[in-house]
């Protein structure tokens, strides 16, 4: 139900999340939880950053806006039992691409004028963007592609394997009718990590083919949405001038960056505390025309502003015992699976704040519990998480 609910409510993702802990708390067997927690070196990499979360509440500016950021962490922990179950997680996982088939559908027929306007789904005749916002739908649809993709790849030929791969092409298509930058640079490191684990230097060599020739047919159809797009990103980087009002999407991010920047300059360790974004952008902004904000769109300087490089340190700590980790999986197909998910969110944060933006954000406590709750019984045993990680490292 909640990977149902996650891509096409906030509302009702809101209230599972709510569910969650009191299943969590009524479920009972605490000390088998407390021992699968213990035993997964995920749950220990989340547990440093909810505690550096908490900590830099004592010095900045808690409100019920951060409540969010600051327990998500451990909503991530806490959900990591709750996988056990290998028809539990596959339950899950189909309910999430169940969820973007329905979106994807809408957006199809939305955008063939086949549908009246439903102002409850976002929905308007000739308008492919359906339910979610621009950022959010093209980020769920492309993890949607990959999966489908995945799928595709794995399972014997037959009717099935060409359904799953004809939904990966009409996700894929769907993206371009959206046309969102971000899910573009995703598209491609999912496409390039696809093709290089499976096939090494030739799928390197595929990766760079496609890339070439989807640049060649972007240059020479000047009225594609793609060609528009990385022109006007062009220009917009052209005309911004620092300390300058801009309302252009490149010039705003870039003056976000480089405020935030000065902040981190200025506090560098521990940051000036969560929830303290806001007012220490809008003391370093001196021209009253520029935009403030409390969000740099980029969730490891929004990190390193509040936290500090210790934060960030925290956060690509947990980035990386994901994708070191995700080699553990029983199947290559959740190692594929795994990695794709963990490279989508740390490319995306890039761009955006990914885990602090709500939709966004729960997905990632959903789909990294479900995916990494693997790593046990089978493969961690009882040694404490350090000492686990430690052996694999060396």
């Amino acid at each position: 139900m909640a990977g149902f609910a996650i891509p096409v409510s906030t509302t009702l993702s809101g209230i599972l999340g709510a569910f969650l802990v009191l299943f969590w708390i009524a479920g009972g067997d605490y000390r088998v939880k407390d021992q699968i927690i213990r035993r997964n070196p995920v749950a220990f990499a989340s547990l440093i950053l909810f505690g550096l979360y908490v900590l830099g509440l004592f010095y900045g500016k808690p409100s019920e806006r951060v409540a969010f950021d600051v327990f998500h962490f451990l909503l991530l922990v806490l959900a990591i039992p709750l996988f056990g179950n290998t028809h539990v997680r596959h339950s899950a996982l189909w309910g999430f691409l169940s969820a973007m088939l329905f979106m994807l559908t809408l957006s199809y027929l939305s955008w063939f004028s086949l549908l009246p306007p439903i102002e409850y789904l976002h929905v308007a005749p000739g308008n492919p963007l359906v339910i979610q916002n621009r950022i959010a739908y093209g980020f769920f649809m492309t993890i949607a592609a990959f999966l489908f993709t995945v799928h595709a790849y794995v399972v014997p030929v037959g009717l099935r394997k060409w359904i799953l791969a004809m939904l990966a092409v009409l996700a894929i298509i769907n993206l371009f009718m959206v046309n969102n930058k971000t899910a573009y640079i995703l598209m491609l490191a999912l496409g390039g990590y696809f093709l290089i684990s499976q096939w090494r230097w030739r799928g390197a060599g595929v990766f760079c083919l496609a890339v070439a020739l989807l640049a060649v047919v972007t240059y020479v159809h000047p009225t594609s949405a793609l060609h528009q797009r990385v022109v006007v990103a062009v220009q917009q980087f052209k005309q911004w001038q620092p300390e300058k009002a801009d309302l252009s999407s490149v010039g705003q991010r870039l003056e976000f960056y480089r405020y935030s920047l000065k902040i981190v300059r200025n506090h560098p360790f521990f940051g000036v505390g969560v929830g303290g974004f806001a007012e220490a952008y809008a003391k370093q902004v001196k021209n009253p025309d520029m935009e403030l904000t409390d969000n740099p769109h980029d969730e490891y300087l929004l990190i390193a502003v509040q936290m500090g490089l210790i934060g960030l340190a925290a956060l690509l700590y947990l980035f990386y015992t994901l994708w070191r980790l995700a080699p553990l999986l029983p199947t290559q197909t959740e190692v594929i699976m795994a990695r794709g998910v963990v490279l989508a969110f740390a490319v995306g944060c890039l761009f955006n704040s990914f885990l602090t933006d709500y939709d966004e954000g729960v997905f990632f406590i959903w789909i990294i519990a479900l995916l990494f709750s693997r790593l046990y019984p089978d493969i961690v045993k009882i040694t404490p998480p350090v000492t686990f990680y430690a052996k694999k490292m060396i």
